[in-house]
């Protein structure tokens, strides 16, 4: 074989070391199809929560909503779905001849599930849909809301009646918290 022979051999064995430019494209191409699809599945897992962070988000929504119902002097409402394990909150608002629904918190899944809901000393609902209005002056009437797994109360959140005050306790407990021992049971 020849110098020019050899020279020409090494020069191809040189071009066929790397990867082409279409090679890099069709790997960049798979890889970000990839990313694409692994990014979708990640953003629908829901986050583990407890009954205890969702009895928290619950209060601080309850807490936000009764300061706007004060704030707008307007009533506003929480709209529980208890079969659904979801809550919103909305008011309406007049335009003109008609009113309109104006949401102030999106439909919220709880992690954990919405077991009842009991409307001041009346018997605990546990199917269907319950609503509780925060009055312009921030009231609200006496309720009870609880949330757990598998059944079990884990956490009770009560909206206090003439004050609207929002009280989170851990496990079942009593609407009346005229009981010098209740503070005991305050979620940390």
């Amino acid at each position: 074989m020849t110098v020019a022979g050899l020279h020409g051999l090494k020069a191809a064995n040189n071009l066929r070391s790397g990867l082409t430019l279409v090679e890099i494209s069709i790997v960049l191409l798979v890889l970000s199809v990839l990313l694409i699809i692994s990014a979708t599945i990640i953003s629908d897992i829901k986050f583990i929560k407890t009954p205890k962070s969702d009895g928290e988000d619950l209060s601080l929504s309850l807490r936000f909503v009764r300061q706007a119902s004060v704030k707008s002097n307007q009533a506003v409402y929480v709209e529980f779905d208890i079969k659904e394990n979801y809550y919103r909150a909305y008011r309406y608002n007049r335009s003109g001849a008609e009113l309109k629904e104006e949401e102030l918190i999106k439909k919220t899944g709880f992690g954990s599930q919405l077991i009842a809901i009991r409307p001041g000393n009346s018997k605990k609902i546990t199917e269907g849909k319950r609503t509780i209005a925060f009055a312009p002056d921030g009231t609200a009437d006496e309720t009870s809301i609880f949330l757990g797994r598998g059944g079990s109360i884990e956490q009770t959140i009560i909206i206090q009646r003439f004050t609207g005050n929002i009280v989170q306790l851990t496990g079942e407990a009593d609407d009346d918290l005229k009981d010098p021992d209740w503070k005991e049971n305050l979620a940390e």
